[in-house]
């Protein structure tokens, strides 16, 4: 007898039987700093991005203290994942470090009951976390999140996407022309680099083909 199908564990229903918890668990990214650092502690990051990011956590918990969001999460659990997510990406330490406060200048706590960036805000944040930080929390906090400019974002996304692979293929090519021309020095004893976009020895030129 052939037999086809699931095999099935008697007097135990469908509904009841253990899952594969790999093929539904949600990706997990760090909600708190020790699960941040840890990531990025595995990501290789350097001990200066650790220590700025430090000082951005460190900052974010004086600002979003008994914050919550409308689903009763923590506000700063929310931005630590947002860090996690980038960092999780192989992203730089300042870009990391702005997930941590991307909402200060709507939701931060700077003890003057106003929202929105002022010069004094703004200062603060320089001085905590770094100038580099600060400009890309402030250029976050000047989009405008409507219909239309959620299109206009994506498609200038779009646009960064063709400009990354552009550059990849210029630094991969780039770094054939590199070994190429390294192998041709080695062969003939003279070492040689011609200028970008210039043109290549024939040595070079033919391992290029090959």
């Amino acid at each position: 007898m052939t037999m086809t199908g699931t095999a099935t564990t008697p007097g135990v229903r469908e509904d009841e039987r253990p899952r594969d918890a790999s093929a539904t668990a949600p990706l997990a990214f760090p909600q708190t700093n020790l699960q941040l650092f840890g990531l990025m502690q595995r990501a290789g990051y350097p001990e200066p991005d650790l220590a700025l990011v430090r000082r951005a956590y460190d900052l974010a918990v004086r600002l979003f203290t008994a914050k919550y969001r409308g689903s009763g999460k923590p506000l700063l659990a929310h931005l630590v994942g947002t860090a996690g997510v980038l960092a999780s990406l192989r992203a730089p330490a300042p870009l990391v470090a702005a997930g941590v406060l991307h909402a200060a200048y709507i939701f931060g706590d700077f003890g003057d009951a106003r929202g929105g960036a002022t010069a004094a805000k703004r200062g603060t944040l320089r001085k905590e976390a770094g100038a580099e930080v600060e400009d890309i929390i402030a250029r976050y906090d000047a989009l405008r999140w409507d219909a239309s400019s959620i299109e206009e974002i994506h498609a200038f996304w779009l646009t960064l996407k063709s400009t990354r692979s552009a550059v990849a293929s210029t630094i991969s090519e780039r770094r054939q022309v590199s070994a190429a021309v390294s192998a041709a020095s080695a062969s003939s004893g003279v070492l040689t680099m011609p200028p970008l976009g210039g043109a290549l020895p024939v040595a070079a030129s033919s391992a290029l083909c090959s």
